[in-house]
C-alpha cells in the first residue's frame, strides 16, 4: 500500500512539474521604441522624446527619418515619456513599467491651434562712428 501511495504521489509531482514547465514563460524588455507620427501616420523626423522618472528627465532622444526614438538599458522601474514636436501639441506616454512585455508604442501627434509667425532681425549702424587711435 505504501509503494503504490508513494508511485501516485511521484506521478503526481512529475506531472504537475511539466504541466507548470511547459507554459512559455513571457519575455521582458529593457528595450523601448517609441514611433511619433504626425496627423497624416507620416514619421515625425526630428521629434524630441523625454524620459522621465519622478519627473526628472533620464534620457533624452530624437526621432530618426523613420520617427524612430530608441531607449535601451533601461532600469527597472516605473517611466514617462514626453513628446515635442515644433508644431504640435506635447504628447506623454505615462506609467510604462520596466522590465516590459511591451518594446514599442506608437504616439500620433496633434496639430497646435497656434502658428508660428515669421521674425526679422535687423541691425543698424550708428550715424556717427568712433574710432580709437591717436589723440582718444
Amino acid at each position: 500500500m505504501l509503494n503504490r501511495l508513494s508511485f501516485y504521489s511521484i506521478a503526481f509531482f512529475l506531472l504537475t512539474g511539466a504541466a507548470v514547465h511547459s507554459q512559455p514563460a513571457q519575455k521582458t524588455f529593457r528595450e523601448f521604441s517609441i514611433v511619433v507620427v504626425n496627423e497624416k501616420s507620416q514619421p515625425a523626423e526630428g521629434a524630441t522624446v523625454s524620459m522621465l522618472r519622478a519627473n526628472s528627465i533620464v534620457r533624452t532622444a530624437v526621432t530618426n527619418s523613420k520617427g524612430i526614438a530608441r531607449f535601451g538599458n533601461i532600469a527597472p522601474g516605473s517611466y514617462s515619456f514626453s513628446i515635442t514636436y515644433i508644431g504640435y501639441k506635447p504628447q506623454t506616454l505615462d506609467h510604462v513599467v520596466f522590465p516590459s512585455v511591451v518594446n514599442t508604442a506608437t504616439i500620433t501627434l496633434q496639430p497646435a491651434g497656434n502658428v508660428l509667425n515669421e521674425v526679422s532681425v535687423t541691425s543698424r549702424r550708428p550715424a556717427i562712428e568712433q574710432q580709437h587711435g591717436k589723440g582718444c
